[in-house]
């Protein structure tokens, strides 16, 4: 037993070494340079950045310019190599007035294992700068967006504060943000963790959006799951299929509920206090409206309810849902 413990403990330390030294061989080395420029503008600038391989970060400045520090890193066998591929990236600026654009350039060159090339923008704007950001494989990071933004990501997230009018075009990636007055999405393969949105519109595709309070919404969605907190106003989802929605809390001063859906489950914060017009429609579903009260109902059968619900004979919201095979519920 001895013996055989001894030949186990030199198997393994000789593993260990053998794995040190294929480490020690395939570990890269890094190499930095970096690019500052500097732009005068004037009032209302815009800006547009397209990068791959890096994050964007943008932070608010002064007034009268923008100012660029962009970090390239190469990765390679040695220092040379890695020095090499740094080296094989460039920037390319163009400035007409007050329009100010940068994209990244590679050069194509020849990359084999354990080599790379990276970018990273940080980039110092006006407050009240228009931006247009495309990344690809990276993440775009700012506090707050007066002006205009839009922002196309492909493998990767967007980190915001507060948006007052966002158009974000979203492949395999997500956004967090805080706070947005108007946001169209165009999204697939992504996550979404949202506070406060005032109107959202656009569509989502293999999507999962949590957003906490939602003012009014136009969503077209497949195979995608919206949880929507605290809804206000109005909501459409002309085709919901293949999915989830549910909209925990109703303000009682909502104005209507319009939903499509298919092979969907639709779950609504609709209780005995909200006074509406109702039109539910299932297919191969069923309909449980809960702890509603109807004043009224015109047709009342498994699969149509047809009435008003609440305590007013003529209330100004509506609430229209058609489901087929699945579910809605109020709860």
């Amino acid at each position: 037993m001895k013996q055989l413990f001894s030949i186990v403990s030199i198997m393994i330390i000789a593993n260990f070494t053998i794995s040190s030294i294929v480490s020690a061989e395939v570990a890269s080395s890094e190499h930095k340079r970096e690019i500052k420029r500097e732009f005068a503008v004037s009032s209302s600038p815009s800006l547009s950045i397209n990068n791959e391989f890096g994050t964007i970060l943008i932070i608010e400045g002064a007034s009268d310019k923008i100012i660029f520090k962009i970090t390239i890193t190469g990765k390679g066998k040695d220092g040379d190599a890695a020095k090499t591929y740094a080296e094989s990236v460039d920037v390319d600026f163009k400035q007409s007035g007050n329009n100010l654009s940068a994209k990244t350039v590679f050069e194509k060159i020849r990359c084999g294992n354990n080599c790379g090339r990276n970018v990273d923008y940080e980039v110092t704007v006006p407050k009240n700068t228009k931006q247009v950001l495309e990344n690809k494989f990276g993440d775009i990071k700012m506090n707050n967006a007066v002006e205009p933004l839009e922002v196309k990501l492909e493998f990767g997230k967007l980190y915001a504060n507060e948006l007052s009018d966002a158009n974000l075009t979203i492949k395999h990636g997500g956004a967090t943000i805080n706070k947005s007055e108007n946001m169209k999405i165009k999204s697939s393969f992504s996550k979404y963790k949202l506070g406060e949105i005032e109107s959202m519109s656009g569509s989502i595709s293999y999507d999962g959006v949590d957003i906490e309070t939602l003012g009014n919404g136009d969503i077209k969605s497949d195979f995608s799951n919206m949880d929507i907190d605290n809804f206000k106003g109005s909501f459409h989802a002309k085709d919901f299929t293949y999915g989830s929605l549910k909209i925990t809390s109703v303000s009682d001063n909502f104005s209507n509920i319009k939903v499509n859906s298919g092979f969907s489950t639709v779950k609504i914060g609709l209780t005995k206090n909200h006074n509406f017009k109702a039109t539910l429609y299932s297919s191969f579903g069923s309909i449980k409206t809960g702890s509603v009260v109807f004043y009224e109902k015109t047709l009342d059968k498994k699969d149509v309810v047809v009435g008003i619900a609440g305590k007013i004979k003529e209330p100004s919201a509506t609430v229209e849902i058609s489901s087929s095979y699945g579910n809605i519920v109020f709860q």
